[in-house]
């Protein structure tokens, strides 16, 4: 019903480099950064820069506190708080996590300082940053103050304030991306072929290992780790090319045939970005359409397999990029 045209082991490795190289093309269309829409910017919205940008220092209201440029953080989440005039944007940036490793930035991009050391023993209320290691001391002034009597502490406490900055509507657009976090589960879609298939032993013939050329589309669920590893359970459905001979027949034929078969199948695999791998099960349902077909032996029958993938779509988000101020 489907006839084959016998295949060399060179004309299959081409056709599966042609294959791949196809999947490979639309999963960098399909996972290309999404660029800021100026008319979908809001409050909730978070973005970062993925290129060196010029801002200057603001007020939450959009006033210029200094006129020098400042260089904004790459790869480090900001949200847009509002607009001023002359179109442009008051963005104000995550907070790092708060240790050592991280002052100078949470100094630079998130706090300023608002005032000395006498600030601590006068105002209730206020946030205080601790320079030494990194953290913020509650606003009490009875705390504030038995903590630099223990740990005599004299000036790598300040009072800081949030700081914002504005930037040039066009220098957003260009250089700022939308910043989509890594959803703890989603759903993936992609293609899925199967290097080898072991075939349990049926009516004495012994279990035997299959290589046949197969190809297919896999829909599941994928559990995060983090931006690069991660573990799916999937679903899927592959058409191979099977070879049935007096191996895999009983009673035997004389002659070997190639027939198409519809797989279904059942996968765990591990993921590292958008490649796949890790087995499945199923089985090969073949059209019994001949006398050869009718008695092939693994028709219906489960088979165990090694299996690669390419996520070609994730219901949860697009290429996320590692991120510097991720809370």
């Amino acid at each position: 019903m489907f006839p084959f045209k016998k295949l060399t082991l060179k004309q299959i490795i081409m056709k599966t480099k042609i294959v791949l190289l196809f999947l490979l093309t639309w999963a960098g269309v399909i996972f290309g950064q999404e660029k800021i829409n100026s008319n979908k910017i809001n409050v909730t919205s978070q973005f970062i820069f993925d290129d060196f940008t010029k801002g200057v220092e603001c007020t939450k209201e959009g006033d210029i506190v200094s006129a020098t440029p400042v260089t904004m953080p790459v790869d480090a989440i900001f949200t847009v708080v509002g607009k001023s005039e002359g179109n442009k944007y008051i963005v104000k940036f995550l907070r790092w996590n708060l240790n050592k490793t991280n002052v100078s930035n949470n100094l630079e991009y998130y706090y300023k300082e608002s005032s000395g050391i006498e600030a601590l023993r006068k105002t209730y209320g206020k946030t205080f940053f601790d320079t030494n290691t990194g953290r913020v001391m509650p606003g009490n002034q009875e705390v504030i103050a038995n903590r630099m009597k223990a740990e005599n502490i004299t000036s790598n406490i300040i009072e800081v304030t949030d700081r914002y900055f504005l930037v040039e509507k066009n220098d957003l657009l260009l250089n700022g991306i939308v910043y989509h976090p890594i959803p703890k589960f989603e759903f993936v879609f992609g293609t899925i072929t199967y290097l080898a298939r072991i075939r349990p032993s049926v009516k004495g013939i012994s279990s035997t290992w299959s290589t046949d050329l197969n190809l297919g589309i896999a829909y599941g669920v994928r559990r995060n780790f983090n931006k690069n590893w991660g573990l799916a359970a999937l679903v899927g459905l592959s058409i191979s090319k099977i070879k049935i001979d007096s191996l895999s027949t009983s009673p035997s034929i004389k002659r070997t045939i190639e027939k198409v078969s519809l797989s279904p199948t059942l996968n765990i695999l591990g993921n590292y970005k958008k490649f796949f791998v890790g087995v499945g099960m199923g089985f090969d349902w073949i059209n019994l359409d001949s006398e050869e077909s009718a008695k092939w032996l693994y028709n219906r029958k489960p088979f165990y397999a090694i299996g690669i993938g390419i996520n070609l779509f994730s219901a949860g988000n697009n290429d996320t990029p590692d991120v510097t101020n991720k809370q």
